[in-house]
C-alpha cells in the first residue's frame, strides 16, 4: 500500500514542491502590509548605494556600517538603480523567489538521502509553510529568506561532495563561496563555514580519506573563503575604519553560556515547532535506534552537522526582542527535514515494515495536526499586531517630523530617534540614530559612558528634534543632564509607564524640538494644543 502512494509522485515530482509553495504564498498573504522597520535601514544603504551615495545611512553622512547584511542590501540596490523598488512589494517578491528555491534544494536534498524524496519534499514542506516562525521571518523584508537559501545550499552541496557525484575541485569552491556569502549575509553565519571542515575531519578520523587529499582540500576551501569573505574585511577596514560592523557595537551583549537560558531557548523551540515534547522525544528514539544499528549514511551525518550548527547558533544568540524566533529560520527547514530523513531510515532499516510504516504515518500525521492548530492561532495574533511595521514608523517618524518642521519653519532640520527603517527611507531631515546602528559614538557610549554620549548629544549633534519610548527613555535618560530641559521643549510628552512607581524615578517619553531652531512659536503652540487635546 505504501509503496503504491509513493508510486503515484515518481512521474509528477514538481507538485510536492508546487503545492506547499502555493500554501507558503497564501499564508504569507496574513501579513501581506507588513514590513519590519529593521528591513527599512537595509532599504536605505541599498538606495544610496544604488544612486551613487555610497554604503551611508543618508547621503552625506559619513560611513558607518549600520547593516549586518551585506548580501542582501546588494541584492535590492539594483532594483534602485532600475527604479521599480516598493518598500513592501519587492521586498516580498524577492523573498518568494528566495523560498521558491530552497523548496527546490529541498528536494534536491532529500533525493540525496532517501528513495522516498518526493513523499518527504511534500511533508517538509508543507511543514514549513504552515510554520508561523518561517513565514513571518522569511517574508518580513529581513534577510532571512536569503540566508536560508544560502544555508540550504551549503547542505545540498557538502552532501553531493559526500557521496562524489561531481568534481571534487568544482564541488569545494562552490561550497566555500556559497559558505562566505552565508557569513556576509548575517554575522552568525560564519559558523555554517565549519560544517565542511568538520566534515573532512571526521572523514580523515574514519580513514575515508588520506591525510594528503584532505589537506589539498582544506586548503582549497580556505583559500577560496578567504578570497570571498576576507575581501571584504579588507574593504569594510579601509571603508567603514573598523574589523567589525557598528551593528557589533549597538547590539553586542555576549554570548549567553547559562544552562538556564538555553532551557528557556530550548523550550522555545518547541513552541515554535508546535510540537508536543513527547514529540521530540520520539523523534530523538528513532534517532538512537538508528545509531545502534549503525545505519547513519554520510549524507545524513552531513545533515545531523549543519542542524546542530543552526542549534548551537539559536541557543548562543541573545534573545530577540523581535518575537517569533526570528533566529530559528534555518532551524525549521533543517529540522523538518532530520525529521523525515529519521522516520524513513527507521523504515528503511526494520524487518517490521508492516508495522513501522502506519505508525511513522502516524507520528507525522500527528505533528501535522498539532502543529497546524497552534501555527493558525499565533499567526492571526501576529497579523493583528506585527512587530514595529515599517509603515508605521514611517508615519510617525519620517511624516510626522517632516510636518513638524515645515509648520515650524524649519530649515535644514535633524531628528535623533530610536526607530530607524521608516524614518531614513522617509525623513527629509537629517537622521541621528538614537540606538546607535549607524552611529559609533552613540553605540559605544550609550547607557555605558554617559558623560561622553550627554556631550555629543547636546554640545556636537544637536539635534533639532528628539524623540525617546519605552526602553530607550530609561537607556538614554536625558533628564539626567540639564542640558536637555534647559535647549528643548517638549512638542508632546507622557510619563513612562514601564518604571515601577516604587523606584522613585520619573522619567518621559515624548516629542521634543530644540528651542532656538523654532521660527514660528504660534505653530508651535497650536501643534501643542492639538497634540493635547483629550
Amino acid at each position: 500500500m505504501l509503496r503504491k502512494i509513493l508510486g503515484q509522485y515518481k512521474y509528477q515530482n514538481w507538485l510536492p514542491v508546487a503545492l506547499p509553495f502555493l500554501l507558503f504564498v497564501l499564508h504569507s498573504l496574513l501579513f501581506r502590509d507588513w514590513i519590519i522597520d529593521d528591513a527599512g535601514i537595509s532599504f536605505a544603504y541599498a538606495r544610496n548605494l544604488a544612486h551613487g551615495n555610497g554604503l551611508v545611512s543618508q547621503p552625506g553622512m559619513n560611513p558607518v556600517e549600520g547593516f549586518s547584511n551585506f548580501t542582501w542590501v546588494l541584492i535590492l540596490s539594483p532594483f534602485f538603480l532600475l527604479k521599480v523598488f516598493n518598500p513592501i512589494l519587492t521586498p516580498k517578491i524577492i523573498s518568494l523567489v528566495l523560498v521558491l528555491g530552497s523548496f527546490i534544494t529541498v528536494q534536491k536534498i532529500l533525493a540525496s538521502m532517501t528513495k522516498h524524496f518526493n513523499l518527504g519534499t511534500f511533508v517538509v514542506l508543507i511543514l514549513l509553510a504552515l510554520n508561523s516562525s518561517f513565514v513571518i521571518w522569511t517574508i518580513s523584508g529581513l534577510e532571512n529568506p536569503l540566508y536560508v537559501f544560502l544555508i540550504s545550499l551549503i547542505l545540498w552541496h557538502i552532501i553531493k561532495y559526500s557521496r562524489g557525484e561531481i568534481n571534487w575541485v568544482k564541488s569545494i569552491i562552490t561550497i566555500s563561496i556559497l559558505s562566505a556569502l552565508c557569513a556576509l549575509t548575517r554575522p552568525d553565519g560564519i559558523i555554517y563555514a565549519a560544517i565542511f571542515p568538520f566534515f573532512l575531519l571526521i572523514d580523515l578520523i574514519q580513514g575515508k580519506n588520506k591525510p594528503k587529499e584532505a589537506l589539498k582540500s582544506l586548503w582549497i576551501y580556505i583559500g577560496t573563503f578567504l578570497l570571498v569573505f576576507g575581501s571584504y574585511l579588507v574593504f569594510r577596514f579601509f571603508y567603514f575604519g573598523d574589523i567589525l560592523p557598528n551593528t557589533y557595537y549597538a547590539k553586542s551583549s555576549g554570548l549567553f553560556l547559562y544552562p538556564r537560558i538555553w532551557m528557556m531557548a530550548l523550550q522555545g523551540l518547541l513552541i515554535s515547532l508546535g510540537m508536543s515534547k513527547y514529540i521530540i522525544i520520539g523523534i530523538f528514539a528513532l534517532l538512537i535506534y538508528l545509531v545502534i544499528q549503525r545505519r547513519i549514511t554520510r549524507p545524513y551525518f552531513v545533515l545531523s552537522i549543519t542542524i546542530l550548527v543552526a542549534l548551537s547558533i539559536y541557543f548562543l544568540l541573545p534573545p530577540d526582542w523581535m518575537g517569533e524566533f526570528r533566529f530559528a529560520t534555518p532551524f525549521f527547514l533543517l529540522f523538518y527535514i532530520f525529521l523525515f530523513s529519521t522516520s524513513d531510515m527507521v523504515y528503511e532499516n526494520t524487518k517490521l515494515k508492516k508495522y513501522t510504516g502506519p505508525m511513522i504515518f502516524l507520528l507525522i500525521f500527528l505533528i501535522s495536526s498539532i502543529s497546524t492548530a497552534s501555527f493558525i492561532a499565533r499567526s492571526c495574533d501576529f497579523a493583528k499586531s506585527p512587530t514595529v511595521p515599517f509603515s508605521e514608523v514611517a508615519e510617525y517618524f519620517g511624516y510626522r517630523f517632516n510636518e513638524y518642521a515645515t509648520a515650524m519653519g524649519i530649515e535644514n532640520g535633524s531628528i535623533l530617534a530610536p526607530d530607524l527603517g521608516g524614518t531614513l527611507y522617509y525623513s527629509h531631515l537629517k537622521v541621528y540614530d538614537l540606538a546607535g546602528l549607524t552611529d559609533k559614538v552613540i553605540a559605544l557610549n550609550m547607557g555605558k559612558n554617559q558623560s561622553v554620549f550627554y556631550d555629543y548629544i547636546f554640545d556636537e549633534l544637536k539635534p533639532t528634534f528628539i524623540h525617546t519610548h519605552g526602553f530607550w527613555d530609561r537607556k538614554s535618560n536625558f533628564d539626567a543632564d540639564p542640558r536637555f530641559r534647559e535647549n528643548y521643549i517638549a512638542i508632546i510628552e507622557t510619563k513612562d509607564s514601564g518604571i515601577p512607581t516604587d523606584m522613585g524615578t520619573t522619567m518621559f517619553s515624548g516629542d521634543y524640538v530644540r528651542i532656538d531652531a523654532v521660527r514660528d512659536n504660534d505653530a508651535l503652540l497650536t501643534i501643542q494644543s492639538e497634540l493635547t487635546k483629550p
